[in-house]
C-alpha cells in the first residue's frame, strides 16, 4: 500500500488497528462514537460521577501489603506500598467500582445503562469517570435545555426585533417550570 502510494487505506487500517490499543487516539475516538451510539439508542445520561481512588485511607486495601492506618505506618510507607504494588491497588479499586456499579447504581437507583472511563492519576493510582441513566429519568437534558432557552431568551429580549417576541415569550413561559423542576429534582438527587 505504501508503494502503491494507497495512503488512504494504509491509513484506515492503522487507524482500525490502533483502535485496539488502549490509550491510544484511535482507542478513544472509538470509545468515543460508542458512547455516542448509546446516547442516541438509549437517551441523554441522567448524571456524571467519578470514583476516586482513596488507596492511602482504605484499611482493607493497607491490610493487603501488611499495612495499618492505625500502625506505626507512615504516609510514606503507605504511599511506596501503593507505587510498589500497582496491580493490587488496581485490582482493589476495580472491585470496588464494580461493587459500588452493581449494588448502588444498578440495585439502588434502577440505572438503565452506564458507562465509565479509567484515568491514571500522577502517582500511579487511577480514578474512573463515568454517566448513567436512570430507568426513571423524567427528561433531565430535555428539561435543561428548555429552562436555558428561557433564560438566554429572558436576557435578551430586552434588545430582540419585534418579529422575535412571541417566540422568546413562548421560550420564557416553557422555561420557568422546567427550571423549577429541575431545580427541584437535583436537590432530591443531592
Amino acid at each position: 500500500m505504501a508503494a502503491n502510494n494507497d495512503t488512504g487505506v494504509f491509513m484506515a487500517k492503522i487507524s482500525r488497528y490502533l483502535g485496539n490499543i488502549n490509550g491510544s487516539n484511535a482507542y478513544w475516538h472509538k470509545a468515543k462514537e460508542d458512547l455516542k451510539a448509546i446516547i442516541t439508542h438509549a437517551g441523554a445520561p441522567t448524571f456524571f460521577f467519578t470514583f476516586s481512588s482513596a488507596d492511602m485511607h482504605w484499611p482493607e486495601l493497607l491490610a493487603l501489603f501488611n499495612n495499618s492506618i492505625d500502625s506505626d505506618n507512615s504516609t510514606e510507607n503507605r504511599r511506596q506500598s501503593v507505587i510498589n504494588n500497582p496491580h493490587i491497588t488496581d485490582c482493589f479499586f476495580t472491585q470496588r467500582l464494580e461493587n459500588f456499579i452493581k449494588h448502588w447504581l444498578y440495585n439502588s437507583l434502577d440505572t438503565e445503562w452506564h458507562w465509565y472511563r479509567f484515568e491514571c492519576q500522577a502517582r500511579g493510582s487511577i480514578h474512573c469517570h463515568g454517566v448513567a441513566k436512570l430507568k426513571n429519568d423524567p427528561g433531565l437534558c430535555e428539561m435543561s435545555e428548555i429552562a436555558k432557552k428561557g433564560y438566554l431568551a429572558e436576557l435578551s429580549i430586552d434588545k430582540a426585533d419585534q418579529t422575535a417576541l412571541p417566540e422568546m415569550n413562548q421560550q420564557i413561559l416553557e422555561g420557568i417550570p422546567n427550571s423549577m423542576s429541575v431545580c427541584k429534582m437535583v436537590n432530591v438527587y443531592l
